[in-house]
């Protein structure tokens, strides 16, 4: 099964993941909401973590050479026999507890990154839908192995015709900062095509809201 590799592409992910079961007329979750159940469950979102850093290897081979291992999905065979049916049962167990429906990892790939094939990032995916052939919206817990400590959340917006614009705002909430970006569309007769917004919650964690047209 393919997957996104590093930095996700949602309408690929909610095509593979089926995240629009139960998720059809539900909001999306609020800053205050998800970091209430970020707290209420922060020693299994720890676990977690731990369970998918104890690995000898991140790299998988296949026919054409290495690949990156890109995340963990309980329905996929391949995900459980890479971790072993006892650690995946208990990762599944984990996901539920936290309300997360799986994890992706995110590789630091640039000329400064140090040479390692650890995830630089996971991604726990906790609300998303849409379609694969339309816009869809996703939410996520991020654990950063280098940590940014910031208060302020901090969004990237790429419009379809038009430079990324970096927005950074000291309050407000994801949720509605996604929805006033989308409104300020008909404002710049332009579209949104990805937009990434993030806020720390504390020490390696960070909330996400992620958009893709």
């Amino acid at each position: 099964m393919k997957h996104g590799i590093g930095h996700i592409g949602l309408a690929a992910v909610v095509a593979v993941g089926g995240f629009c079961v139960g998720c059809a007329g539900r909001d999306i979750p609020s800053d205050e909401a998800m970091t209430s159940n970020f707290l209420a469950n922060e020693e299994a979102f720890a676990e977690m973590v731990a369970l998918l850093q104890d690995f000898p290897s991140w790299e998988g081979e296949n026919p054409g050479g290495y690949r990156w291992r890109d995340g963990y999905w309980p329905e996929d065979a391949e995900c459980r026999e890479f971790l072993g049916e006892e650690r995946a049962s208990r990762l599944d167990s984990l996901l539920r507890v936290t309300g997360c429906e799986n994890v992706h990892f995110r590789y630091c790939r640039t000329d400064s990154c140090a040479a390692t094939s650890r995830p630089a990032e996971y991604s726990f995916t906790y609300y998303a839908e849409g379609l694969s052939i339309g816009p869809a919206v996703a939410r996520h817990y991020i654990y950063r192995a280098e940590p940014t400590d910031s208060a302020a959340p901090t969004s990237r917006v790429w419009y379809m015709s038009d430079r990324p614009d970096s927005i950074f705002v000291a309050d407000g909430d994801l949720a509605e900062l996604y929805a006033s970006i989308r409104h300020d569309e008909r404002e710049r007769n332009d579209t949104v095509g990805r937009m990434s917004l993030v806020r720390h919650i504390k020490g390696n964690w960070y909330l996400e809201l992620e958009y893709e047209h």
